[in-house]
């Protein structure tokens, strides 16, 4: 539990990524693995040994999801 009465915002820029051209067939490469799940899961916090269902479940959180558009036009992401 955070509690806080002051919030200051650091940085407002947002920094996309920056994708060159040997990046994309990297991706690609890694995309038609068979372990890609387990792959990203152990790049996830790598310092952090072992805990690997608990890693799976962040990363299906941090990527998974379904949108929803609500009828008065609100819009959640999944």
């Amino acid at each position: 539990m955070i509690i806080a009465n002051n919030i200051s915002l650091l940085n407002k820029d947002v920094q996309q990524p920056v994708l060159n051209d040997a990046d994309i067939p990297a991706i690609k490469k890694i995309s038609k693995r068979a372990d890609v799940f387990d792959l990203l899961a152990k790049s996830l916090a790598p310092s952090i040994y072992g805990h690997e269902y608990i890693k799976k479940a962040i990363l299906l959180l941090m990527l998974g999801g379904v949108e929803k558009n609500l009828k008065n036009g609100t819009h959640l992401r999944g």
